[in-house]
């Protein structure tokens, strides 16, 4: 059955404690938490996130969460949206970057709903400032909304706290956050809230069904411009939840089916319409929008959970041996596949005691088939890929579930799997007072150590010259090209991080983004042109320029029409601002810690006197 379960009846001391109070009771047999409890929840996630992330928050302009290698990604975003609302500019596109062609902002991870937000933030504090509040959310609010759903499912609130923290600071979401992945960390709350949505809309069905459907509708759509992967795997994980509880715990009985499918339908009818009318314009434009790509961005096998990952902690967990992080080393995937094999057999023993309940069972059968089809189309044991064919090889194929990461479904996995952690947490509650007790408590013990990340948790400063962030920025005209050397590349990312942080008041030829090559296929850069490729090939040391890259770089900065050129910390640097001396004929400006050259058409037009005189 569906329903939830019985409540048992509270004492006066469990209601007074904050955390860990029965429920209030609502139609349907389903628990509502109050406000008061979520802010209390809220306010105890958030301590912890803060604690956690403080190597950033010390520092929170400068130093960011994370490792940074794809943060200018999202601090860019951060500071893209504001300056196209303001400017009355389409936020769905960008030519700032990757000039003159430009990039299709719904096929990057570009957050805009979040971004829009935080306006004050980032235009008061800056991007990295609002880049650290959204991880630091990143955290609270998967929590937060993992335990109102597990409130759902236990009768006691601190349970469901406890599932929420397993979950929410777990390593999935703790791996994302590691990897500057805003859009997976901060989507991830699409899963817990869909489960919520899917309970009120077949089970409890007290509220009015249109409003319901439009409320489901809209955050739906609108999650699509927060974390648009993340909402494919909710909306898959509820689905496979559906068919297991339908196959397994026989819910889908005639005569309760007849009951409720009338309510069921106007909720999901209510739903789609809703969903197609917000989501129309960021979809229509991702599908049928210039700078489209065509098909999936990464090979089906290049990103899925090794066999092994489940039970291997990495070197970011506290406890870990030099071994395990060794192999770790060898998964070719994303971190967060782990959960460990004392959590596991905690997961036994709950789904053991509650055998005879049909949902219990049925959540350790759709957590299995979650992670069978996590591993991708083909097996992968010890970091070796194998021959042997799994089911995600036919339905990965499948779009849209060909541009999702099979990998990324350990985030449904660690949700299952929090969730019945929570019940095994209220049985130990329930039973206070009874021998098992002490083992229950050694147990969460034993548990929240094997799911604890290693400290310090990482934090990156991204090096910005100042000359971004002071006024002398102001002397490029706005809204002209720029060439900044280095040019932004998936290498040079923190490159993409000085254009936002000035404002972006100049475009740029480069970028980390992803873009169409020449045959629509994804790429997460330009082919750089001449000015850029030969300064490539300087700062790794393969060349030095001569008299043909002087004519090139002439001709291509003319061609393109850059009015300044910057170039910043970086190797052979004074090679490379040879090269700019000789193809303009004059000496930069050494200002805030990078070399200007401005009014470059004027140089260009007396340097090509010069030469002809």
């Amino acid at each position: 059955m569906l329903d939830a379960p019985a409540v048992a009846d509270a004492s006066p001391s469990d209601a007074a404690a904050s955390l860990d109070a029965p429920d209030s009771q609502v139609d349907g047999g389903a628990r509502r938490p109050g406000v008061h409890w979520l802010a209390r929840a809220g306010a105890a996630y958030t301590a912890a996130a803060v604690a956690l992330l403080w190597g950033a928050w010390r520092s929170p302009l400068s130093r960011n969460a994370g490792a940074g290698g794809d943060m200018p990604i999202f601090a860019w975003s951060l500071r893209w949206v504001p300056w196209a609302l303001a400017h009355g500019t389409n936020p769905l596109f960008t030519r700032h970057l990757d000039a003159p062609t430009g990039a299709n902002l719904m096929w990057n991870t570009t957050v805009m709903l979040p971004a829009a937000l935080l306006t004050p933030i980032t235009l008061l504090g800056g991007p990295v400032l609002s880049f650290n509040v959204l991880s630091t959310l990143g955290l609270v609010v998967p929590s937060l909304a993992a335990a109102a759903a597990f409130t759902r499912v236990t009768s006691r609130r601190l349970a469901a706290w406890v599932g929420g923290l397993a979950w929410g600071f777990g390593p999935w979401i703790l791996g994302q956050t590691r990897g500057d992945h805003l859009h997976m960390s901060l989507g991830a709350a699409a899963l817990p809230m869909l489960a919520i949505a899917a309970h009120e809309m077949l089970v409890v069905q007290r509220h009015n069904p249109r409003w319901l459907g439009l409320v489901i509708g809209v955050v739906s759509g609108a999650w699509i411009l927060v974390g648009e992967e993340a909402l494919v795997i909710a909306v898959l994980t509820v689905g496979v939840a559906l068919v297991v509880l339908g196959v397994r715990a026989r819910v889908w009985r005639r005569a309760e089916l007849l009951a409720r499918r009338g309510y069921a339908t106007r909720v999901a009818a209510w739903a789609a319409a809703a969903f197609v009318v917000v989501a129309a314009v960021p979809v229509g434009w991702q599908l049928f929008g210039p700078q489209r790509i065509q098909g999936a961005i990464f090979s089906a096998d290049q990103y899925s959970a090794d066999l092994l990952a489940i039970v291997t902690p990495s070197e970011h967990q506290m406890l870990r041996t030099g071994g395990s992080a060794h192999m770790a080393r060898t998964f070719a995937s994303e971190d967060g596949a782990y959960l460990g094999v004392p959590v596991l057999a905690a997961v036994g023993v709950v789904a053991w005691r509650r055998r005879r309940d049909r949902r219990a069972r049925a959540a350790v059968w759709i957590a299995g088939v979650l992670w069978l089809f996590s591993l991708g189309p083909h097996l992968r044991i010890g970091g070796h890929l194998t021959s042997v064919v799994l089911p995600w090889a036919l339905l990965g194929s499948i779009p849209p579930l060909d541009n999702l990461l099979a990998v990324r479904l350990s985030m449904s996995v660690g949700f299952v799997v929090a969730g019945l952690l929570a019940v095994g947490v209220e049985d130990a509650v329930r039973h206070v007072g009874r021998v098992d007790t002490t083992l229950a408590g050694l147990a969460v013990l034993v548990c929240s150590v094997t799911l604890a990340p290693g400290l310090p948790f990482r934090s990156t400063r991204m090096r910005v010259p100042a000359f971004f962030t002071s006024s002398d920025v102001s002397r490029i005209p706005d809204g002209t090209l720029v060439e900044v050397v280095p040019e932004a590349r998936p290498e040079r990312s923190a490159v993409q991080l000085w254009q936002a942080e000035a404002g972006l008041r100049f475009r740029m030829s480069g970028g980390y983004m992803l873009v169409p090559d020449a045959h629509g296929h994804a790429s997460f850069a330009v082919i750089p042109g001449p000015t850029a490729a030969t300064a490539i090939q300087i700062e790794d040391g393969l060349r030095t320029s001569g008299p043909l890259d002087v004519r090139r770089v002439r001709a291509d900065l003319s061609a393109r029409r850059v009015s300044t050129v910057i170039v910043g910390p970086m190797a052979h640097q004074d090679d490379v601002l040879q090269l700019f001396r000789d193809a303009l004929g004059a000496q930069p400006v050494f200002t805030n810690g990078v070399a200007v050259w401005q009014r470059v058409p004027e140089l260009l037009a007396a340097e090509e006197f010069t030469t002809r005189s």
